[in-house]
């Protein structure tokens, strides 16, 4: 893994195998206050 490519490469594919649901719901476990407070700055915006 010298090559910058292929350690691309590897991290890229592994994400792919999931569904983007099931990225949506990897993303909200590990960074639940970050989403959490986009989700608030969406709302103030739409109000």
């Amino acid at each position: 893994m010298s090559n910058p490519k292929e350690a691309l490469d590897k991290y890229m594919k592994k994400p792919d195998e999931l569904t983007p649901k099931q990225q949506i719901e990897k993303l909200k476990k590990t960074s639940k206050k970050s989403t959490e407070a986009v989700k608030t700055k969406k709302k103030g915006k739409g109000i």
